[in-house]
């Protein structure tokens, strides 16, 4: 009975995207319910640009294989919808001009530690600040691009989830 979800269960999303060379691009979509439990999960196999990739898409190639190529493809995968995803991937919040499902990045200094030993870079973490709205709550800073700053008050539905979920955890 655990896999199954009642019509009325909030439902929360984590997306995470790394790269490793020589391989390119990972992305993993899951979704949890309100006890933190697995519902779903979805991943994309590598992504590796081209160099004619590289050469069209400069500067905005990042956003472009994490937010429009991996993320986008990921939550269109998901079959329950989400109140809020999550993602420690700056460069996924693109996925969000495709999407009406709230995403936020999410951040903390263990979080960037963490990936740095693993061999794994977190693709985008440097963010333009203008581009960008950020909010602070409970030691973990959520932000969203400031088109979408709506979606920094959907951390309410975090409430109906286990209040021992770490939303860092995933990542």
């Amino acid at each position: 009975m655990d896999g199954l979800l009642s019509s009325s269960e909030s439902i929360l999303g984590f997306l995470a995207i790394r790269q490793r060379e020589p391989h390119g691009f990972f992305g993993g979509y899951l979704l949890v319910n309100e006890r933190g439990r697995p519902v779903e999960f979805h991943c994309s196999l590598p992504v590796q640009p081209t160099r004619a990739q590289q050469i069209l898409y400069g500067a905005t190639l990042t956003e472009y294989g994490c937010g429009e190529l991996i993320a986008r493809t990921l939550l269109g995968k998901g079959t329950a919808k989400p109140s809020l995803v999550l993602t420690d991937c700056p460069a996924a919040l693109a996925a969000r001009h495709w999407t009406d499902q709230p995403l936020l990045q999410v951040a903390s200094e263990r979080l960037c530690a963490k990936d740095e030993l693993e061999g794994f870079s977190i693709p985008g973490m440097t963010m333009p600040d203008s581009r960008y709205a950020s909010r602070q709550r409970q030691g973990i800073m959520f932000s969203c691009i400031a088109t979408y700053t709506k979606d920094l008050d959907r951390w309410d539905c975090l409430e109906a989830f286990d209040c021992s979920l770490d939303l860092l955890e995933p990542f």
